[in-house]
């Protein structure tokens, strides 16, 4: 009686929506600050690690 009670559904397309859009921010949040020390020389971009 309380198994049916209440159901959990996951569509498949919410999980590779959810999966898509960890990856891109993942992307964005690695990308942004390498190509603004890609343009420091090397001593100015590990210093304020």
């Amino acid at each position: 009686m309380g198994s049916d009670l209440l159901k959990a559904y996951m569509a498949p397309e919410l999980v590779l929506g959810t999966l898509a859009f960890s990856f891109i921010i993942g992307c964005i949040s690695g990308v942004m600050p390498a190509r603004r020390a890609a343009g420091l020389k090397p001593v100015d971009a590990l210093r304020y690690e």
